[in-house]
């Protein structure tokens, strides 16, 4: 490839120095970034274009493994060349790497009695803080789908779009949990009983799980709910909470 300043719609973009001084080596120039760095600033100072300076970076006529690896290699040296102009000498900062997804977590063994216990309640939060999100849409509109009573019965309570939100979200996560403890044993929502009072005590890790999830939506900070818009939710919500995971019959004596 000739030695003349390539210009054109080459990408005017530094990469880094451990990017350029590898581009440098395979094409026959090493050079460590800040003696290039130091050469350009001076030929800038003396007026040279890069045209002038490029071609000194070599002792003979570079060779290069692609086409791309040329654009590439000169794309970098008229970034450097730029960010050297407007007196940016220090190196660019690394892009931060995205976090890795945290693994997924298997829902927890469908229990064998009806009620559920604290530590399946615990077991399946890692599981819903992990499901991925074709899974987590797939079953949001199985829900949707099949609980259209309960999703009725939070809109109808007249509450602001977040605290709505907030009530169907809540409403989801209690029914798939239902769904992983019992299966086929799981039951459904009745619009008519939604309007009555939960009796306390029948699904007591399911009540706590609730309680605290409201809680910490009542600690939001970009759209916290209200106690007004809880006490209204809460007890809807631990009815369908009976409902989805019918407590067992109190045999009598």
């Amino acid at each position: 490839m000739s030695r003349r300043d390539p210009g054109g719609d080459l990408s005017r973009s530094y990469e880094g120095a451990a990017v350029l001084e590898a581009l440098l080596a395979a094409s026959g120039a090493a050079h460590p970034i800040d003696a290039i760095k130091a050469v350009f600033q001076q030929a800038q100072a003396d007026g040279a274009s890069p045209s002038e300076v490029f071609p000194a970076l070599f002792e003979g006529e570079p060779h290069f493994a692609s086409p791309e690896d040329a654009r590439r290699l000169y794309g970098n040296l008229f970034g450097l060349w730029d960010r050297v102009a407007a007196g940016e000498l220090e190196e660019p900062r690394a892009r931060p790497e995205k976090p890795a997804a945290p693994a997924v977590i298997a829902p927890p063994a469908e229990i064998e009695g009806k009620v559920l216990p604290d530590g399946f309640v615990q077991a399946a939060l890692g599981a819903l803080t992990t499901l991925p999100e074709k899974e987590r849409t797939k079953q949001r509109d199985r829900f949707e789908q099949r609980e259209s009573a309960v999703c009725e019965a939070i809109r109808e309570l007249g509450l602001p779009p977040g605290a709505e939100l907030a009530g169907l979200d809540l409403a989801f996560e209690v029914w798939l949990l239902c769904g992983w403890a019992l299966g086929a044993r799981a039951g459904r929502t009745d619009f008519v009983r939604l309007q009555k009072p939960a009796p306390r005590g029948s699904q007591p890790a399911l009540e706590r799980f609730i309680a605290e999830w409201l809680g910490e939506a009542e600690l939001d900070e970009e759209e916290p709910l209200t106690s007004q818009d809880r006490a209204k939710l809460e007890p809807l919500l631990r009815q369908a909470a009976e409902q989805l995971a019918p407590a067992p019959v109190s045999s009598s004596n």
